[in-house]
Formats: C-alpha cells, sequence, structure tokens
C-alpha cells in the first residue's frame, strides 16, 4: 500500500513491482482488504467531527474466500472487537454472524478457563424452515466441535428437514464411512420396504455428492419422510 499522489488523504494498493493491483485483487484479497477498512473505521472515522462513541457493530460472516492464516488474522481481530466492547471502549454492542465453525470458535474462545458473564453474550442459531427463520438461545456456548454440531441439528425437532437430512449425510459420510469404515453396501439388505428405500437414498448421497441425488430416488423433505430418515440412521449409528 502507498499513499495516493492523485487524490488527497487516501493510499492505493500495489503490488511488489510497483504496479497497481487494483484490477488483478483476487475474491479473497478483495475481502481481507474490506475487512481491514472496516476494522480500522471502527476506531476512526472519516470526518474529524464524527461521534466515535457508543457503536453498534455488525460483523456478517467476514472470512469467505480467505486462507487459512488471514482467515487466523480477521478472527483475532474481530476478538479484538469484542472484548474492546466487553472493556466499554466506545463500542456499546457486537453482533456477530456466521456459518464457518473455525471462525465461531476463535471469535468466541476467552481462553482455557475464562468465560463470558451472563450479561455479556447471547448465544443464537438462526433456523429457516418453512420459508421463516427463527432465532434459538442458548444461555452457554452450543458449538464445541463440528461433529456435536450436526447431531445437535439432528435431534433438534424445530431444525430444517433438508438440513437435517444433509446433516445426516454428513455424519455417515464422513465419521462412519471415512473414519469408521463402515461398508454401507452391505447394510442395504439389512433393510425391508420403505426402510429399504430410504437407505438407499442415504447411500445413494453419499455416494454421488452433496448436491446430488440419483434419479432412482426423489426425496420429500416432510417429517414423516424425515423421521423415517432417522429410523434408518439410527440403526446406521448402532451397526
Amino acid at each position: 500500500m502507498t499513499t495516493n499522489t492523485t487524490e488527497s488523504s487516501s493510499y492505493k494498493i500495489v503490488r511488489s513491482d510497483g504496479s497497481d493491483a487494483k484490477k488483478t485483487l483476487s475474491e479473497g484479497e478483495y475481502n481481507f482488504i474490506t475487512f481491514l477498512y472496516f476494522y480500522y473505521l471502527i476506531y476512526g472515522s472519516q470526518s474529524p467531527v464524527s461521534d466515535l462513541q457508543n457503536k453498534v457493530i455488525v460483523i456478517d460472516d467476514p472470512i469467505s474466500s480467505l486462507d487459512s492464516g488471514v482467515l487466523f488474522i480477521v478472527s483475532s481481530l474481530v476478538k479484538k472487537i469484542i472484548n474492546d466492547c466487553r472493556n466499554n471502549k466506545d463500542i456499546s454492542q457486537v453482533f456477530v454472524l456466521t456459518h464457518n465453525l473455525y471462525f465461531y470458535k476463535e471469535a468466541t474462545f476467552l481462553g482455557s478457563r475464562a468465560k463470558y458473564k451472563d450479561d455479556e453474550v447471547l448465544y443464537g442459531r438462526l433456523i429457516k424452515n418453512d420459508e421463516q427463520t427463527a432465532l434459538i438461545t442458548y444461555a452457554e456456548n452450543p458449538v464445541q466441535s463440528s461433529y456435536e454440531l450436526l447431531w445437535k441439528d439432528i435431534k433438534d425437532e424445530n431444525s430444517s428437514s433438508a438440513t437435517c437430512f444433509n446433516s445426516m449425510r454428513r455424519v455417515l459420510e464422513h465419521y462412519f464411512k471415512v473414519m469408521g469404515g463402515v461398508d454401507y453396501e452391505k447394510c442395504i439388505d439389512e433393510f425391508e420396504g420403505v426402510e429399504k428405500i430410504c437407505c438407499k437414498s442415504l447411500i445413494s448421497v453419499i455416494n454421488d455428492g452433496s448436491h446430488f441425488i440419483s434419479d432412482n430416488f426423489v426425496i420429500q423433505f416432510d417429517a414423516e419422510n424425515i423421521n423415517r430418515y432417522k429410523t434408518v440412521f439410527k440403526k446406521f449409528s448402532y451397526a
């Protein structure tokens, strides 16, 4: 970054060879620079008469397309914003939204023994079901690992049927098939009737990928069918 000679009080981004990087920024670089601009604007202003007190900060998933190193930097900066809010440093409230588990754990982690006070934090999950969005709140941090998060979604009766099905697929695919070495093709013959069709559907999604379902199976995400999938999933779990 260097001072912009054509416009006062501004900077421009250049490559190591001195060339203007404006038109060659990758998506990750663009997102990172945008976040840094936002971050420093929290602690400053473009106007000398702006009120810098009692700010409410909203951070909506700032880690898209970032590599692990930059993701850690962004997580650390977000954690600083949260701590400055806790210490009453001109920030009255911070909202952080994300679907990235690593970023969430980094941003909310205080230390091995440190905890937020009850009146300092509100944990919540946004769940969309039947085209309606609901906020479910928790007294304590509900997320410990991706594995636990998937099981919470499966057990939660208020979860979307589609996301519940996808959570079952992910548990079976990664933790049972990849890590546990379960042979699903042999498991199909253990089921009969409708349960056998449900079993084939689950395995079809695992074999073909999370965004493709074989044309031989039609997945209906209503409560009755999801309960059938859960029954088959439960039998897998005890296999």
